[in-house]
């Protein structure tokens, strides 16, 4: 029986993880692709995303912060203003969005 060869993506699933709402598996997943390659932007920026739909805005922050440090990039960038935003810090937040 044939059956197709499937790449593995574990962005993708971490993002299929997120929309689907297992945010814990995608907390899990995008943990392990830190593990693995520990200076991926999109993880970072992933991971944040799941911490600030949980409403856990200081993860969140204490997550990208870790990931300007070392994938110092524009996803990075992009989701540390949506911090911003969430924290209220309206100026900075428009800021990230000017880079």
């Amino acid at each position: 029986m044939f059956q197709p060869v499937v790449a593995l993506d574990p962005l993708g699933n971490a993002k299929a993880l997120f929309r689907e709402g297992d945010f814990d598996g995608a907390i899990q997943k995008y943990q392990q692709i830190l593990q693995e390659i520990p200076n991926s932007p999109e993880a970072y920026a992933g991971l944040t995303r799941v911490y600030l739909k949980k409403k856990d805005v200081s993860q969140a922050y204490a997550t990208i912060s870790k990931g300007l440090q070392v994938a110092d990039s524009r996803p990075v960038h992009v989701v540390l203003g949506e911090v911003y935003f969430r924290q209220g810090k309206i100026p900075e937040a428009e800021q990230r969005r000017l880079q």
